[in-house]
């Protein structure tokens, strides 16, 4: 519950959960967490402070099963709180690593007894102790400009960072600008609506030929990736012709990644909110100069979005297929409805039959 809060409102969420098994049980659902850059304040219970290494009932201390250890590969921060006058400062460091840059689950182990001490706590405005993540190198960002407004077939591969970044609208107006033909990863399913006529679907696993195939060809002289980690199922196992005789741009607020999987000529590390929004500034100044973008896909039909077993959309037979019934779905979801997909072999029929509008959001939990 708290990590699809989380995602569907972009602030962070919080759970708790008691010592000993309460603990251990949710370890799963933060690593999901922590994989998929969810921000998240988790809190679990301990024995009293007085009776630690005793080996108290539910003990998860240093002197017992160190559960503050066990949670700190899947956290970007994890410590025990000793003292009430402690709390503050693990807070403030807590919602500073879980907020700042890619965002992640943090953790906090506090003894039942601090629960009842007395605090006096001064509060701090969080501009005073979080950075500003929204800033970017402009040199970069002007070169990326540069690069694709001169292209003639530019393409985006656009990742969950986009929407986390709240950068869907951002990404849509660059690609009418230049224009450019959109993929998605997997993972970024409904960041660009999949029946916009720039759309190609989705790029890698349980994906879409259109995209595949144009992203994957010759044609393409300048590639933006966006708030992807160019993962396995995203880049079909790597594939070398994504970055092969190409420009190939990446954007991440990680820095980490870019650059990871594939060598880049630009990489700019930021917020994509912020730097969509510098591109799609810079590209509008050069167009109110009356200087045209190079792109030709307004002149040269993209493929289209076609679905495998196409026929099986259409289908009549009963049970109802699982191609026809998300053709059904779709017509009956909101303008804005939010899809949550749990993983296996359902997840990839949602991927390649399900189609996202604009303002609906696909999340795979």
């Amino acid at each position: 519950m708290a990590d699809g809060y989380a995602r569907v409102s972009r602030q962070l969420s919080v759970c708790a959960g008691t010592s000993g098994p309460g603990a251990t049980n949710m370890i799963t659902g933060v690593a999901c967490a922590f994989a998929d850059g969810v921000p998240m304040l988790v809190l679990t219970g301990q024995a009293a402070t007085h009776a630690l290494g005793k080996g108290a009932a539910q003990e998860t201390s240093r002197e017992d099963i160190d559960i503050v250890a066990m949670f700190k590969p899947v956290t970007k921060y994890s410590a025990m709180v000793t003292t009430p006058q402690s709390m503050g400062g693990h807070l403030r460091r807590a919602f500073r690593y879980a907020l700042t840059g890619r965002p992640g689950p943090v953790h906090l182990n506090v003894p039942v007894d601090l629960w009842e001490k007395p605090l006096i706590e001064t509060w701090l405005d969080p501009k005073t102790y979080r950075p500003d993540a929204s800033t970017f190198d402009p040199v970069a960002v002007g070169r990326a400009s540069s690069l694709l407004f001169g292209a003639k077939c530019p393409a985006i591969l656009a990742g969950a960072g986009v929407c986390s970044a709240g950068a869907q609208e951002h990404l849509r107006i660059l690609a009418e600008l230049l224009p450019a033909c959109v993929a998605t990863t997997p993972r970024g399913k409904g960041v660009f609506p999949e029946s916009h006529p720039l759309s190609l679907g989705v790029m890698g696993f349980a994906g879409h030929a259109a995209a595949r195939d144009t992203l994957l060809s010759n044609d393409i002289d300048v590639l933006l990736a966006v708030g992807t980690s160019l993962n396995e199922v995203a880049t079909l196992n790597w594939a070398p012709k994504l970055s092969h005789e190409r420009v190939f741009l990446q954007v991440d607020i990680d820095p980490d990644r870019i650059g990871r999987n594939y060598p880049v000529d630009v990489g700019i590390v930021g917020d994509s909110q912020a730097i969509l929004k510098e591109l799609v500034s810079q590209l509008q100044n050069t167009l109110q100069k009356g200087v045209a973008p190079a792109s030709i896909w307004k002149k040269k039909s993209l493929p289209q979005r076609v679905f495998s077993e196409t026929e099986l959309r259409d289908s009549e037979h009963i049970p109802v297929t699982p191609q026809r019934w998300r053709k059904d779905l779709e017509e009956v979801l909101p303008h804005n409805a939010i899809v949550f997909s749990d993983i296996g072999g359902h997840m990839l029929s949602n991927i390649h039959y399900l189609t996202m509008q604009a303002e609906q959001k696909f999340e795979v939990c």
